[in-house]
């Protein structure tokens, strides 16, 4: 997100200390969610041996853990990823959308500019035809591309909300 929204400021995060504090946050945020349930507070973890597997034994009762767990999850491990994924690829693709104008404009002043070299060398006769159809497939590209990119990222968040969504069933039945 910051190297493609704010170039100039890409260097901050390529630094050793934003290396080592964006590790720490990606081990501690699965680490919230898993040494409660390790420790016993918001379930246990037995061994299921037709499986051959651990896997947590919720023991929730409508109580003070129940309401903790619940805000908890839902707050960090639903909402606010769901809300950093839209707010970085929305800018992603605002910052994508500027562009394609910018190039947009830049080919209008250079079109506009081989106007007026043609129409100096050929004795003011202008072929405004054969230049509007130069012109023409590059923007049909760049909004093929631009429609391209919003699929993309509408897919990404898509797929999050649908990776999320049998947890959450699962977490509310039991």
């Amino acid at each position: 997100y910051i190297i493609i929204t704010k170039p100039n400021k890409a260097h901050y995060v390529s630094s050793k200390k934003s290396i080592i504090a964006i590790y720490l946050l990606n081990w501690f945020i699965p680490l919230s969610f898993s040494l409660p349930q390790t420790i016993g507070f918001w379930a246990r973890f037995p061994y299921y041996s037709g499986t051959g597997t651990c896997g947590p034994a919720i023991k929730l009762a409508l109580g003070p853990s129940y309401i903790t767990f619940f805000i908890y999850f839902y707050c960090f491990g639903l909402s606010i990823p769901f809300q950093a994924i839209t707010f970085s690829y929305w800018h992603i693709y605002k910052e994508f959308s500027r562009n394609r104008q910018r190039i947009r404009n830049i080919n209008v002043v250079t079109n506009e500019e081989s106007k007026l070299e043609s129409m100096i060398s050929t004795n003011y006769t202008v072929n405004t035809k054969k230049s509007f159809l130069k012109s023409q497939p590059q923007s049909s590209i760049n909004k093929g591309m631009e429609k391209k990119l919003a699929k993309t990222l509408l897919l990404i968040i898509f797929i999050e909300i649908l990776s999320f969504i049998p947890m959450s069933i699962i977490n509310l039945i039991e």
